[in-house]
């Protein structure tokens, strides 16, 4: 409530000169407020657009834990954001950025009143993010929904999750480019590949 991607774009216009990175960071506050829709699950399911799921898969284990990919990305100005705004470090060894992510909507809620409550003179939890990374960072990616919340209940609800190994790519567009059909997503099945990744940006780079 109160943030668009209009508000968005202005406070990045205003601390970082780059409006056109408002989108991005959109993108992720809707996925994270999306725990605050009426009626909505005990759990749901962020999944990135680009992202293709190639196989039938499990996000529980048998126990009720949610199943979290992990992956060997670390990108240090998230962190930055997130000891700001939390003052938490990072937990594990492993990123939380895999396309896709289970998300336990009261954990969500809770990690959002945490950020309202960073905010200052009437601010949004949106508005808190954007204000907590600095300015080289708000103009290109600064702050990361998967590892907020990842560290967030890493640190709070360490035993509500358990890691398990999924064959992924972020390359689909640099082998198949953007124009993709059935015999390009049955090649990637039968090399074993669970979800394959189309970025544009990786498709523009192989051309």
């Amino acid at each position: 409530p109160g943030v668009d991607l209009a508000a968005i774009q202005r406070i990045l216009n205003l601390k970082a000169g780059a409006p056109r990175r408002g989108g991005w960071y959109f993108q992720q506050f809707l996925k994270m407020q999306a725990c605050r829709f009426p009626g909505i699950a005990d759990h749901y399911l962020i999944w990135d657009s680009d992202t293709i799921l190639l196989r039938e898969l499990e996000f529980f284990d048998e126990t009720g834990k949610v199943l979290v990919t992990p992956t060997k990305r670390h990108h240090k100005p998230y962190f930055q954001t997130i000891k700001r705004l939390l003052d938490l470090d990072r937990r594990t060894d492993y990123s939380f950025i895999a396309e896709h992510l289970m998300v336990k909507t009261a954990y969500m809620r809770e990690l959002l009143e945490r950020l309202t409550a960073c905010a200052t003179d009437g601010q949004s939890w949106a508005e808190a993010i954007l204000d907590a990374v600095t300015p080289a960072h708000l103009a290109t990616i600064g702050f990361s929904e998967y590892e907020t919340y990842g560290t967030f209940v890493a640190a709070s609800y360490p035993d509500s999750f358990t890691t398990r190994e999924l064959k992924g790519t972020r390359k689909g567009a640099v082998a198949f480019g953007m124009d993709l059909d059935a015999h390009d997503l049955f090649a990637l099945m039968q090399s074993g590949y669970i979800y394959a990744t189309f970025e544009v940006y990786m498709a523009r780079s192989a051309e």
